[in-house]
């Protein structure tokens, strides 16, 4: 049987910033790549012969979510913005509802745009190397 279902819960330690725990909009397409080499997909990979060329190539792992914010007491909206102007890479966790944990060292790419109504902003974040399973 597979099973699938929501992130959890994302934490971040910045090493200068200081730590926070955000929490993941239920139901939404969060997702998330473990990093890695891919083979390129290409259908002229072939030589004369017919024998097949593979190219492969790194990739860096991300987390895409949608996070609930506070942008009022807690001020995540200006935490986040303040991790993507750092030069220095956090600590990322992230707790998949099935239990799994997965993290790695990276920082937000792209743009931070905090839905005011929803209270919800969605981030990417981007990992230098693979990303590990935790737990």
């Amino acid at each position: 049987m597979a099973q699938g279902g929501d992130i959890d819960e994302v934490r971040v330690n910045h090493p200068t910033l200081g730590s926070r725990v955000f929490f993941a909009k239920a139901a939404e397409d969060n997702d998330y790549d473990l990093g890695g080499f891919r083979n390129e997909d290409d259908e002229n990979m072939i030589d004369g012969s017919g024998e097949l060329i593979v190219k492969k190539n790194r990739k860096r792992g991300y987390l895409q979510v949608v996070l609930s914010i506070d942008q009022d007491v807690r001020e995540d909206d200006k935490f986040l913005n303040d991790i993507a102007e750092s030069t220095e890479l956090a600590d990322w966790t992230w707790t998949v509802v099935t239990g799994r944990v997965y993290g790695g060292k990276g920082t937000i790419v792209g743009d931070i745009q905090p839905n005011q109504n929803a209270s919800t902003c969605s981030i990417k974040v981007a990992f230098g190397g693979r990303v590990q399973k935790i737990a």
